[in-house]
């Protein structure tokens, strides 16, 4: 019973006491979706899962992981958690090179494969997770059940292993399995 009251405790103190990002700004959605997080739909476990992917680079996934814990929302880990099954990247090819992390996710990332890119004029890189659709007998209508909203993040400051580690944790889809370098044996037969 104590630990369930602390529970409530702190969701109450995590709901009431407004967010500050890194730079001391008062959190904003507007503000969460610049720096490419969904403030509604983003659970702070999500962050932690975050944190542990981005753990080995050390304090380069600091700011990543300091926006993303502003943005969350305690309330929403009581949901299960979302699994996206497709995942498709809008990005304008003429402003690649601003958005060196995109940049280089599309040139040599084995997720590469897994994610739809769509070429949209003049728009920031924006990836878009989606659940697949439901089945067409109507089950989930019948049921009561809204489909799920996609989730748009601007990845467009991001850099190519925190979209890799969003892929990870939030999709069912699976990086390429890259190919064996040739041996010395081998290429010299």
């Amino acid at each position: 019973m104590g630990a369930h009251r602390a529970l409530w405790l702190l969701v109450a103190v995590a709901v009431a006491t407004p967010a500050t990002a890194r730079d001391g700004e008062l959190v904003t959605a507007s503000l969460c979706e610049a720096r490419g997080f969904q403030a509604g739909a983003l659970a702070c476990s999500t962050c932690v899962k975050l944190e542990r992917a981005l753990r080995p680079l050390g304090a380069a996934a600091g700011a990543v992981v300091d926006d993303c814990t502003a943005c969350c929302s305690v309330t929403l880990d009581a949901v299960a958690p979302v699994r996206f099954t497709t995942a498709e990247l809008s990005v304008c090819r003429f402003s690649l090179a601003q958005h060196g992390g995109v940049n280089e996710f599309l040139e040599k990332s084995l997720w590469r494969g897994a994610v739809t890119v769509t070429d949209v004029l003049g728009a920031p890189p924006v990836l878009t997770l989606r659940k697949a659709a439901a089945p067409a007998d109507g089950a989930a209508a019948s049921s009561g059940l809204a489909t799920e909203p996609p989730l748009r993040l601007n990845v467009g400051a991001w850099k190519i292993e925190h979209i890799e580690a969003l892929l990870a944790l939030k999709t069912t889809l699976a990086p390429a399995t890259p190919s064996p370098e040739p041996t010395a044996a081998a290429s010299s037969s």
